[in-house]
């Protein structure tokens, strides 16, 4: 509830003083929560658990600039110790501070155009204007700007309010007056969407505005890239340079919505993956993610989407691994030799795969009369597996329906493996 209230001396009626109003305030909105890793020299951030709200990165719990925009963002700003900071839409101030940011300047009488580019939809809430003479301006949103000839321009006009504006500087100059320190206005411009639009000001009924002029060097873009940031200006349209020019907005704020709280975010540091070799396989030092085995560093092993792999062929091995942040890390090759195969008539276990030629969907059948490590392997015609089955300490009888359908017709190779011995069967899927 807010109270307004005034006190006459002379006050005939007291009971009027106060007028008060209750106004309804949004629930601030809950803090988000994110996740990020170190990925080579940048480093990715996500938003978990994302809405249609607007996120925003920070590198410290305080700035006013973001470093990022967006849900899913990748940076090269490495911050020491990891830390970044998350919120749900943001509130800052772009364009120049005042008009002493630049030494020259004066009161203006004609109208002027700002150009502006923004990532989100946001809201013009307040700019300090410093005024001449009083009256007003019309400021019109627009977008698909083009210039002309002859000064002219074309646009499509979005939304446009209309300004009374009252003198502060008191001192009658029309230079750049130090102690005129200007008004702030409430705009409440909507500009929804996102990309490049102008903001037209039309100075009405002898109004003048103080605008900057004759400044060296760069002075756009002015702003966040992340959120609102002035692009430019009319200057060109008669003949100027508009890096020399700047105009009417200063101190601007802006707001993407009602802004929750900062929360941290430690980014997960820097690792890389190695490999291994353990017995017959090579193993990837990751054991979470999304694993691409290569080949002699261009081939491409199909179907070799694990954790580790036993290669069928001597040559350079080395695994990608991809995690849930999109973060590819690549090992180093390793050189694999594969050992020769003591291989063994299948008749000796009485192997049997039945029937031969199939569909994909077989009976596979052996014996054995010692116990060891067993180990199964259908390779396709590429040396990739297609099926693979171990068991520890195996002896006797073993009989398995094996379902190979979402394969090809194709030939394929049955490798089983059993105290040190190799036994091979060709299996033809044909349909």
């Amino acid at each position: 509830t807010i109270t307004a209230s005034v006190n006459l001396a002379a006050d005939q009626n007291s009971a009027n003083n106060s007028l008060s109003a209750t106004v309804p305030i949004a629930a601030k909105p809950a803090n988000p929560a994110g996740q990020g890793v170190v990925c080579g020299t940048n480093v990715i951030l996500s938003a978990l658990n994302q809405t249609t709200a607007n996120y925003f990165w920070y590198t410290n719990n305080t700035s006013t600039t973001p470093i990022a925009a967006g849900a899913n963002v990748q940076t090269s700003t490495i911050t020491t110790d990891r830390t970044y900071y998350l919120a749900t839409d943001a509130r800052t101030t772009v364009g120049a501070a005042s008009k002493l940011t630049y030494a020259g300047g004066s009161y203006f009488a004609g109208n002027a155009v700002m150009k502006i580019s923004h990532t989100a939809p946001i809201t013009i809430e307040t700019a300090r204007f410093y005024t001449g003479n009083s009256g007003q301006i019309k400021l019109t949103l627009a977008d698909n700007y083009t210039p002309g000839t002859s000064g002219s321009f074309s646009y499509r006009p979005i939304s446009s309010t209309t300004i009374d504006l009252f003198p502060s500087n008191t001192n009658g100059t029309t230079t750049n007056d130090p102690s005129d320190s200007g008004f702030v206005y409430n705009l409440n411009m909507r500009v929804n969407g996102s990309g490049d639009k102008i903001i037209i000001g039309e100075l009405l009924n002898g109004a003048t505005m103080f605008r900057n002029n004759g400044i060296t060097g760069t002075t756009y873009p002015q702003g966040s890239s992340s959120i609102m940031a002035f692009t430019g200006n009319s200057a060109s349209l008669s003949g100027g340079t508009e890096n020399q020019f700047y105009y009417f907005f200063y101190d601007t704020r802006v707001s993407t919505g009602c802004a929750s709280d900062r929360v941290a975010v430690v980014a997960t540091a820097n690792s890389g993956v190695s490999l291994s070799q353990v017995g017959d396989s090579l193993v990837s030092s990751l054991r979470t993610g999304v694993y691409q085995w290569v080949f002699n560093d261009t081939a491409t092993i199909l179907g070799a989407n694990g954790s580790s792999i036993k290669p069928s062929r001597s040559g350079n091995y080395k695994v990608i691994v991809t995690d849930a942040l999109g973060c590819a890390r690549t090992s180093s090759n390793v050189n694999y030799t594969v050992t020769a195969l003591n291989t063994v008539s299948p008749a000796e276990i009485k192997l049997s795969v039945s029937p031969n030629p199939n569909n994909g969907v077989f009976q596979l059948s052996f014996e054995t009369s010692t116990r060891s490590d067993l180990s199964i392997d259908i390779l396709n015609a590429a040396g990739t597996r297609v099926y693979t089955n171990t068991q520890s300490g195996f002896i006797g009888r073993y009989s398995k329906l094996i379902n190979l359908e979402n394969k090809s017709s194709d030939f394929y190779l049955l490798k089983i493996q059993h105290d040190k011995k190799t036994y091979l069967q060709k299996i033809l899927i044909q349909r």
